[in-house]
């Protein structure tokens, strides 16, 4: 999924919303757990939203298994209107930096919280997950993914003396220092902006240190879902299921 950064205040992600093949497999991955947690009703917002697209899959989910609606409020941010492409009324969307949440929600207020494939593009990555911790209600769940910069292409494009798929250096051109490999994974050289890269190892203590609760950590990828799945470490992305407890 391509993503663009507003690099006017150093902080805003933004996803072009464009798709990419297998993309809604591990979305779908991320409904099955949030309906495990309640299928009753409850608030939910996915930051850096897009052009809807996990919204509008959820919406239709809920919609066949026939839940309650009227219990559910599905909520998106994203600070440019690529969900456009939307025709959902039943979903809000507000136009709005992410870093902004608060002054649209009070605090406690969601049930859960998305961030996919987002906190990659933040450099504030602690001021992301402080927002995040004060509109999650007690015991709310955060369903966090990112790239993996520690992945099997990763530690061989180090061995071969590349640079990682998940990083870049250049901010007009992402296949700098990635040799042959580009040629397979990249259609075009435009930038995704990724300026903080994480490693399992390294999102783990982000999170601890955050007092937020693992609950799961899983591996994923477009392609072979199934495969990474119990191999994180190694798995192109990470995907962890994170509880605000006040225990913890």
């Amino acid at each position: 999924m391509h993503q663009k950064i507003d690099n006017s205040n150093n902080c805003m992600p933004s996803q072009h919303g464009g798709y990419s093949p297998g993309k809604e497999k591990p979305m779908l991955n991320i409904i099955n757990d949030i309906l495990k947690e309640n299928k009753r009703g409850f608030k939910l917002i996915d930051i850096g939203c897009g052009d809807g697209f996990f919204l509008n899959m959820f919406y239709q989910i809920l919609e066949e298994k026939k839940i309650d609606l009227d219990n559910v409020k599905l909520v998106g941010i994203d600070k440019h209107e690529y969900h456009n492409s939307s025709r959902n009324n039943k979903i809000f969307f507000l136009k709005e930096d992410i870093f902004e949440i608060e002054k649209h929600f009070p605090h406690n207020y969601f049930d859960f919280v998305v961030c996919s494939e987002v906190i990659e593009h933040v450099v504030e990555t602690d001021k992301l997950i402080k927002k995040i911790k004060k509109i999650l209600k007690p015991n709310g769940f955060l369903f966090l993914t990112t790239p993996n910069l520690a992945s099997y292409h990763g530690r061989f494009s180090l061995l071969m003396g590349l640079l990682p798929l998940a990083s870049e250096i250049s901010n007009e051109n992402a296949k700098f220092g990635k040799g042959f490999l580009s040629k397979y994974y990249f259609t075009s050289s435009k930038p995704i902006f990724h300026v903080r890269v994480f490693t399992l190892k390294a999102l783990k203590e982000f999170i601890i240190f955050h007092k937020l609760e693992i609950k799961n950590i899983s591996g994923f990828d477009y392609k072979m879902p199934w495969f990474w799945k119990k191999i994180p470490s190694f798995a192109p992305g990470i995907y962890m299921i994170c509880q605000n407890t006040k225990d913890f």
